[in-house]
């Protein structure tokens, strides 16, 4: 997907190191013990950090064509790496919450936040210049997004019933839920087995 470029500026050159921390905050947020506060802390940090990163170089990149840089420089695919970072740095957010035992109705707000960023990130893959990599995140954000719409509206559910005593709002959150589940199965079939 990516190709080779040759430039000799030192500009370029500390972008380039800039995007290799942005990309190895990402790398070891991903590997962070979930199951520990200290892990979903550095998580939350790295993810932002990335997100920092590649904010950063979009933002201060000296480029004027699309001739002189590589396609990971490109204004549309930071972006696209900005949106997936903070979307996961709020998932991890989202289980810091649950392992927290934070009230129902902050939790369904921080899914839901989380299910905004990943249809964000959506959005931006679907750029005409981002074909390569629709591919591989297209169907990985939908289903995130999907996901975290769904706990959102499970978490509403749950506060709905516990807190407010309202079984009939509860109730039809949760048919909203199953009726999405049946339609990511159909289209996971659809896409994945025919």
């Amino acid at each position: 997907m990516f190709n080779k470029i040759a430039l000799s500026s030192s500009v370029y050159e500390k972008l380039c190191v800039l995007f290799n921390i942005g990309a190895q905050a990402s790398e070891i947020a991903a590997v962070q013990q979930y199951d520990q506060d200290d892990g979903l802390k550095t998580a939350i940090k790295l993810y932002q950090t990335a997100a920092g990163a590649f904010s950063y170089i979009r933002d201060n990149s000296l480029t004027t064509t699309r001739s002189d840089c590589t396609t990971d420089f490109y204004h549309e695919t930071l972006s696209l790496l900005i949106s997936i970072m903070l979307a996961q740095s709020q998932e991890v957010f989202y289980h810091k919450a649950v392992k927290d035992r934070m009230k129902e109705n902050t939790i369904s707000k921080i899914a839901a936040h989380a299910s905004d960023l990943y249809a964000d990130a959506m959005k931006q893959v679907q750029h005409e210049s981002l074909k390569d990599l629709q591919k591989v995140w297209l169907q990985v954000l939908a289903a995130k997004q999907a996901l975290f719409h769904g706990l959102s509206e499970y978490h509403k559910a749950e506060y709905e019933n516990n807190e407010k005593k309202n079984i009939g709002e509860a109730l039809a959150r949760l048919t909203v839920i199953y009726l999405k589940i049946l339609k990511y199965i159909y289209i996971y079939i659809y896409i994945y087995l025919m």
